[in-house]
């Protein structure tokens, strides 16, 4: 029988993502510079680090590799061959699709020991739930010894589908041979990179102008940070002064900043801006100003969101070449990367025919070469280069590089994708090569060979999407010379990035005494225009025992091809949904269906996330499936004469009914083989069913339930298995019958941490000889299988009364028992009530389910209280408070909802009442926006619109806002209490559907649920 339950439609939204990054406040890791641990030259000793090496001795915590505060890590091989590996680690929870910034400091000193081809890395793997590899990241290597302090760094791409945890990792070896190697590590970094567009540039003054430098940060609070300004004037220079580095910003997040203090400073060509934390203000503005060139700016920099531009009209040439204008480097009188070459701006211009030529020539005795790149950033599509083919006449050492680059995203790798034309000194080698950097990372380069004598012209292209590059190579524009794609989560996502063009030496130096020249006749570039869609999700019916399906429909409407699409399922209920085809590729034009299923293998409602990725773009679409609920409200305990009782929901009742069976030696069912053995179902979905008929009933052990059809004949009288094929068509549940019954749980939140109190109540059964057996009662509290508190008190049964029982009560914990005689059959003699009761504890994080154990000698029984299966338990019906969960998570709840709707147009009103929680600080609702999501509609409550109610508590009130997209609203937050009620009134809202998504978002918070609207 197909069942209809509730229907849902979400409109897709896409979040672009442009260049910077921003980060999570706090570093992920613990005893990340090693100050929490004995400096005695032992491993780490905080708990927070574990190795993973090939032998037992690794690491060391020592004063002496110490690079600030007190303590650093000497990390180092053994002096055998087969000891060649050092690491150790943190393991971390993680969440796909999320991104993350990793760093360390590491110092191989010149006066310890070292092996020639030693490396040192920072690593950051995605690990599944069974903490397997799904992708690992590395940084740069440090592989010379007297170094000094060098920091390593990178941002991972984001995390892959699967991923639940990432392992960050300290990393040394050496090659196969004897020797120690020796490296120390400090200050090690991980954070989460939470947005990508906090600061911008609005203004950039141009060479020669002394106006200021304008900007603007979006999604922190100014106040809470400053502005790094920096110009790159042979070195980088913090701007205005070295005496006043930092830059303030102002209420509405604008700022400015004075890049002209001195007379060289008007013709600096490049500016970048960094925004940081106040309260992590670091000692870095002057420590590479007699540095040159980018790579001299920390790495620790770009741990903070970043922006840097070239500024406009600076440099010696600028020319016009295919449509777009390019920059022309000029390095004056130093020399500088690719290949620490000179650079000539008068080495590359357009003849009359429209070409670009790029040449290298010797100039008083100096070899200079030339580069052009595009003044704008293209971002990710199609680049097609159209050129002379005079491979034959370039020297060994000359290289022609085609490619991505990105000045500002060193953490990213520059965002370099690469076409070179070179033999690299070697006149034996091929001599082209495809590459996405890092090259040195296996499978990131390809290599091939192009006849110089086989076509005057040449054509290469490469298609970027997201997670692939698929490069070709043409004699001409049709004969093939190559093809190469690659596809993985760590293909660039595109940023600042502009296409570049360069002719250079590998080794300062040529194998002759010829100028080289290159002809580029044309470049071309199509931008990918993908859009991802999805039909109406519906869920509108479910086969009990099976799974439903929804459509969801993925077009590519852009050029880039191919193109790679991935699906991913995640959030609490994600197991109870999947999808079979979670990547592929779409051409240009193509559409594909793909079908999510829904598993309603438990009996409650399940709420996950579709998470669609294509380009830059994200589709997230909420999925529920409530489908058939059939759940057990009341276990009878072994031996108790209770009713077993229970719901269901998602069927009409009077189509179905309820069979249940016990297990003694074999599965009966109950209460008898009759009509009285099909239980009815009341119209509230409640039902019951007497399992203690006979004798022996008190010693079954387990019970099953199914849930049948009326029109379905009468099931039979016993079975010897569950998985008998007359009961597999239909929905069951099972439980064990426990000897330990949880009958109420009352918390409460105390106005102070240490101050909470909890109450469990419940019903034991137990033997004569366990009762006699013991010395000691011991009672422990789990919650989802974490042992949150545990107690054992002294316990003799010659000393407990049967009236008054047993108590003890000390140290805000009060435990009783009460025991009475009862008559049991074997194998339980005693039955009685147990209670225990918390007081001034910390119940900080606390949730359902929650689980009582309880040992008495050798009598082991535990009992679950969860409010989803059976909220009456838990504090009368109404659920743990959500005031536990403050600083432990995100979380929002409806506790009153009322909604009004109007024959008028735009005069619906809904009002809602509920507690929230935050897991880190709590936003300012005066300087922040406040988006309210109801169903398809959103009503934006502008920064500024809200008042502090409270001059000592965070509490904040609105009255009629007028919300951004139309609607009024009324609002009082207060987050010390976890309390708010808001009104939208005078907007139009979907006040007819039996579900409705529900959205709050305010600063970094962005929860959401689905509201039982009780239509």
């Amino acid at each position: 029988m197909l069942l209809k339950i509730r229907t849902l439609k979400i409109a897709a939204f896409l979040i672009v993502l442009q260049a910077g990054l921003c980060l999570a406040a706090g570093n992920l890791l613990c005893d990340s510079g090693f100050e929490q641990s004995e400096p005695n030259w032992g491993f780490p000793d905080s708990g927070c680090w574990l190795k993973n090496a090939v032998f037992d001795d690794v690491a060391g915590c020592t004063m002496e590799s110490a690079r600030s505060g007190s303590n650093g890590l000497l990390l180092y091989t053994g002096f055998a061959i087969d000891q060649w590996q050092s690491q150790i680690y943190q393991d971390k929870p993680a969440s796909a699709g999320k991104r993350y910034f990793a760093s360390a400091w590491v110092n191989t000193s010149a006066d310890v020991s070292w092996v020639d081809g030693s490396k040192v890395k920072v690593k950051l793997a995605f690990l599944d739930i069974n903490k397997n590899l799904l992708i690992e990241y590395a940084s740069d290597e440090v592989n010379t010894p007297g170094s000094g302090w060098s920091l390593l760094y990178f941002a991972a791409n984001p995390a892959p589908r699967f991923t639940r945890y990432m392992r960050f990792t300290l990393s040394l070896e050496k090659p196969e041979s004897g020797g120690l190697a020796i490296a120390s590590f400090d200050d090690c970094t991980l954070r989460e990179i939470e947005c990508d567009d906090c600061i911008q540039f609005t203004e950039i003054p141009s060479c020669g102008n002394s106006d200021k430098l304008k900007g603007a940060v979006t999604g922190v609070n100014p106040a809470d940070y400053s502005i790094g300004v920096y110009i790159l004037n042979a070195g980088w220079w913090p701007k205005p002064t070295f005496a006043s580095p930092w830059t303030e910003i102002q209420s509405d997040g604008s700022w400015q900043c004075d890049i002209s203090t001195s007379p060289s400073d008007l013709n600096a060509a490049e500016v970048m801006a960094f925004l940081v934390p106040k309260a992590e203000i670091p000692d870095w503005p002057v420590d590479f100003t007699n540095q040159t060139g980018l790579p001299a700016m920390p790495g620790e920099a770009f741990r903070f969101p970043s922006v840097g531009a070239f500024r406009p009209s600076c440099g010696c040439n600028t020319l016009q070449f295919a449509g777009y204008n390019w920059l022309v480097k000029d390095s004056l009188d130093a020399r500088v990367d690719p290949g620490q070459n000179w650079f000539d701006c008068n080495n590359a211009w357009v003849d009359a025919d429209g070409y670009l030529h790029l040449k290298i020539t010797n100039t008083a005795g100096k070899w200079r070469c030339a580069e052009v790149f595009t003044e704008d950033s293209l971002g990710d599509g199609t680049y097609k280069i159209e050129m002379q083919n005079n491979v034959a006449s370039l020297d060994p050492n000359v290289v022609l590089g085609l490619f991505t680059w990105d000045e500002f995203a060193p953490q990213y790798k520059n965002r370099e994708l690469d076409i070179e034309i070179s033999q690299w000194g070697n006149p034996d080698n091929n001599n082209a090569q495809y590459v996405i950097q890092p090259w040195n990372k296996s499978g990131h380069l390809h290599r091939f060979n192009i006849d110089p004598c086989a076509a005057d012209t040449i054509t290469h292209t490469f298609d970027w999407g997201l997670g692939i590059v698929a490069f070709d190579s043409f004699f001409g524009s049709i004969t093939p010379i190559q093809s190469w794609a690659y596809s993985g989560t760590d293909v660039p996502w595109p940023g600042g990035e502009n296409f570049r063009i360069n002719l250079w030496l590998d080794g300062g130096l040529p194998y002759s005494d010829d100028e080289t020249e290159v002809v580029i006749k044309n470049f071309e570039f199509t931008p990918c225009v993908y859009q991802v869609e999805q039909a109406s999700i519906d869920f509108n019916s479910v086969l009990i025992s099976k799974t439903a399906t929804l459509p969801v429909t993925i077009t590519n409407e852009g050029q880039c091809s191919p193109y790679i699409v991935t699906i991913d399922v995640n959030g609490t209920d994600a197991a109870n949904f999947f999808v079979a085809d979670w990547s592929f590729s779409l051409l240009p034009g193509e559409s594909k269906q793909i079908d999510v299923g829904f598993v309603p293998d438990t009996n409650r409602v399940f709420n996950a996330n579709l998470r669609i990725t294509g380009d830059k773009r994200l589709v997230n679409v909420p999925l529920t499936g409530n489908g058939v609920r059939f759940n057990y409200t009341r276990v009878p305990t072994v031996a108790s004469p209770d009713f077993l009782q229970g719901t269901v929901s998602g069927v009409k009742p009077s189509d179905y009914r309820v069979v249940s069976y016990v297990l003694t030696d074999k599965w009966y069912i109950k209460p008898t083989y009759a009509k009285s053995a099909l239980r009815p179902i009341s119209s509230a979905g409640a039902w019951k069913c007497d399992i203690d008929v006979v004798p022996t009933d008190k010693l079954a052990t387990q019970v099953a339930s199914f849930l049948v059809p009326k029109t379905a004949g009468l099931p039979p009288l016993s079975l010897d298995s569950l998985d008998d094929s007359q009961m597999s068509q239909y929905q069951r549940i099972s439980a064990d019958k426990p000897a330990l019954a949880i009958s109420s749980v009352v918390a409460n939140a105390g106005a102070a941490v240490s101050d909470d109190s909890i109450t469990i109540s419940g019903r034991y059964y137990i033997t004569l000889a366990q009762l006699i057996s013991t010395t000691q009662l011991c009672l422990s509290i789990y919650q989802a299988d974490q042992l949150i508190w545990n107690t054992c008190v002294p316990f003799n049964f010659n000393e407990v009364t049967r009236k008054q029982g047993f108590s003890y009560n000390q140290n805000g914990v009060h435990i009783t028992m009460k025991n009475f005689w009862n008559r049991l059959p074997v194998p339980y003699e005693y039955a009685g009530n147990i209670r225990l009761t918390l007081r001034r504890a910390d119940l900080t994080c606390l949730r359902s389910p929650l689980t009582l154990k309880a040992e008495i000698g050798d009598f082991v029984a535990s009992a679950v209280a969860d409010e989803s299966l059976d909220p009456a338990i838990i504090n009368g019906s109404k659920p743990i408070p959500i005031q536990f969960l403050s600083g432990c998570t995100d979380s929002f709840r409806v506790d009153k909802l009322t909604i009004k709707n109007s024959s008028r147009a735009n005069n619906d009103s809904v009002y809602i009442k509920g507690a929230i929680t935050f897991r880190d600080e709590v936003p300012d609702l005066t300087l922040e926006d406040v988006s309210i999501g109801w169903g398809d509609a959103t009503f934006t409550v502008p920064a500024g619109s809200f008042k502090r109610a409270s001059r000592t508590r965070p509490k904040y009130s609105c009255t009629k806002a007028e919300a951004v997209d139309g609607g009024v609203v009324d609002a009082l937050f207060d987050f010390k209490a976890g309390t708010f009620w808001l009104k939208v009134s005078k907007a139009t809202l979907d006040t007819e559907s039996d579900a409705v998504a529900f959205n709050l978002a305010m600063g970094i918070f962005s929860e959401g649920v689905f509201v039982d609207t009780g239509r």
